[in-house]
């Protein structure tokens, strides 16, 4: 061991009698450590962002295949559109039975919107049952 601290005292001019940490150390140790806090924070702040339109987005599915189904197999066909209101979500019904639908046939669509964070947000599904 004393053979390689001679070495590195005599080649590489590595001090070894100095005692403690200087100012400067702890100066860059400290802004290093600043830095990678705020990342986290950034991350944390994006996670809460991603879970919150997750969350949106997993409520007005289960909304909108909720009406579906229920429209789909209740006894009596639904006669008309209509709109109803949940909480942040507006549910838009459509029943088409004429076009390209076959006779006998409905096409019921359920659309599912709502506004988060400026942005308008969609879901939309559909499907037919007999008239």
């Amino acid at each position: 061991m004393i053979v390689m601290l001679k070495f590195l005292r005599k080649y590489l001019r590595i001090p070894f009698d100095r005692k403690g940490v200087g100012m400067i150390e702890v100066l860059i140790a400290m802004i290093l450590l600043s830095i990678g806090a705020l990342a986290m924070a950034n991350m944390m702040v994006a996670g809460i962002r991603a879970n919150k339109i997750s969350k949106s987005f997993t409520e007005a599915n289960v909304l909108a295949q909720d009406r579906l189904e229920r429209l789909l197999y209740q006894d009596t066909a639904p006669e008309s559109d209509f709109v109803e209101t949940y909480g942040i979500y507006t549910i838009y019904t459509d029943v088409n039975k004429g076009g390209k639908i076959p006779e006998g046939l409905i096409e019921i669509r359920v659309k599912v919107s709502w506004i988060l964070n400026n942005d308008t947000l969609n879901v939309e599904y559909s499907g037919f049952r007999q008239d």
